[in-house]
């Protein structure tokens, strides 16, 4: 665990060396980063408010013709 704290020091560290718009696109990135990443780290399924559509496309696509 020392080793994941020690890069999140470094990742920090970087950032915050970095001129103030780098640091806010920065800060914008690491949110939707972690929004996204949340729901799987909780053990939710993030695409379960999805419905599930079946294995088959419900309408059948006529295959075109080919030129020969």
């Amino acid at each position: 665990m020392s080793d994941y704290l020690d890069k999140v020091d470094r990742l920090k560290s970087l950032v915050l060396s970095m001129p103030p718009p780098n640091q806010d696109t920065m800060r914008f990135m690491f949110s939707h980063l972690k929004r996204y990443e949340t729901p799987h780290l909780q053990g939710l399924n993030p695409l379960s408010q999805y419905p599930v559509y079946p294995q088959k496309p419900s309408v059948s696509i006529p295959s075109v013709p080919s030129k020969t």
